[in-house]
């Protein structure tokens, strides 16, 4: 299965927006670890983390491998399906470790998380598949 050409404008305007939102959102939150830049109150994370710090340098880690992810996409380097894979399945993890800290789901996890799960599912048609050895493998199993 190939990836169409529809599928991969999609991929690149959510490794985009994600690449973007990543890096600075999770810039702000460095930069004010108490939330003033984000307007979110540290309480909000119930005792997890004691200031944004630490989530905001993962985000801004995740954006970065996102924006890495667009550039391989963009370029169709060979590996580009492995960063957009570990991009959007990334994303899929901070989001749902966000709302276990968190307790709840509010409306900005899901205006940037969907287009997340959508990214994911766009990423799958790029995976390489070893054809010559699942048909080795059926041969051998046949047997």
């Amino acid at each position: 299965m190939k990836q169409s050409t529809w599928q991969r404008i999609i991929l690149l305007l959510i490794l985009a927006c994600e690449g973007w939102g990543g890096v600075t959102g999770g810039i702000l939150l460095v930069l004010a670890p108490n939330g003033r830049y984000m307007k979110i109150p540290v309480e909000i994370m119930h005792g997890f983390f004691p200031d944004f710090l630490i989530p905001g340098l993962i985000l801004t880690g995740m954006g970065l491998l996102t924006t890495a992810a667009f550039i391989a996409v963009f370029l169709k380097n060979r590996f580009d399906w492995l960063l957009a894979g570990f991009a959007m399945y990334g994303f899929i993890i901070w989001f749902a470790a966000e709302i276990a800290i968190v307790r709840e789901i509010v409306w900005l996890q899901v205006i940037w998380g969907v287009p997340v799960l959508v990214g994911a599912l766009m990423v799958l048609p790029m995976v390489p598949h070893a054809h010559k050895k699942v048909h080795q493998t059926h041969a051998l199993l046949s047997c």
